[in-house]
């Protein structure tokens, strides 16, 4: 993608938005290709606080290239809290998933499959398995349940 979103919660990340106000305080960053390629320069955009700058400081695609250019989504659903149900043992949770849907866009959403267990569901209208598993930096592991996702058939 030439600009990736990372979808952001700015709780606790700008002044005056606290932990414990209610509301929606989610927004969004916008990466260049430069600033997603290592992870650390994710990290330093996050911890230099605000202003959050890209590390590449390269410029936006202005309009035209908008309307032609790549774009994908990144978020994470793995919050730090057990999400369980009170009384419900471990033994009986199976699998936890965030949504199962089909994006116009390529999508990366991370969250806690099971306790302990960190997942990424992707929906990638024009990405393949085989091209996720053979891409430098390649970081797919084991699936988390072989029989529960299967290919969309394309119309």
């Amino acid at each position: 993608s030439r600009i990736m979103m990372f979808a952001i919660n700015w709780r606790g990340r700008l002044e005056g938005i606290t932990k414990d106000l209610a509301g929606n305080y989610e927004g969004g960053l916008i990466f260049d290709l430069e600033s997603v390629r290592d992870p650390v320069d994710i990290r330093t955009t996050l911890n230099r606080g605000t202003p959050m700058l890209r590390t590449s400081g390269k410029p936006l695609p202005g309009f035209c290239e908008a309307l032609r250019m790549n774009l994908s989504l990144y978020t994470s659903w793995a919050f730090p809290f057990d999400f369980r149900l009170p009384g419900m043992p471990e033994t009986d949770y199976t699998l936890h998933v965030p949504l199962e849907a089909e994006a116009p866009i390529d999508v990366c959403i991370a969250f806690w499959a099971k306790p302990g267990r960190l997942a990424c569901l992707f929906l990638c209208p024009k990405v393949t398995e085989g091209m996720l598993r053979e891409s430098d930096g390649n970081v797919l592991g084991e699936p988390v349940d072989v029989g529960m996702f299967r290919p969309v058939q394309r119309r």
